[in-house]
């Protein structure tokens, strides 16, 4: 896949850090809140975006989900 495509694909959760309205889009489509994805939001933006590991995020989807389904993880 060319840069060009790539950077075309803004919804898929490679973007770091993501728009928040799509991260309030994510929520709400998974059964939770605004007010919820905006800790999330706020969490790890305030982390840098780095997961548990100190690792830059790759996918923003795949940890807002474990929020979603598990609860935060909050060091």
């Amino acid at each position: 896949m060319s840069t060009k495509n790539k950077k075309d694909l803004k919804g898929l959760g490679e973007n770091i850090p993501p728009d928040p309205f799509l991260v309030n889009l994510y929520f709400e489509a998974n059964g939770s809140t605004i007010d919820f994805a905006q800790r999330f939001y706020n969490y790890y933006k305030h982390k840098g975006w780095l997961n548990q590991c100190h690792k830059r995020i790759r996918n923003w989807k795949v940890i807002a989900w474990q929020w979603i389904y598990y609860g935060p993880k909050i060091c």
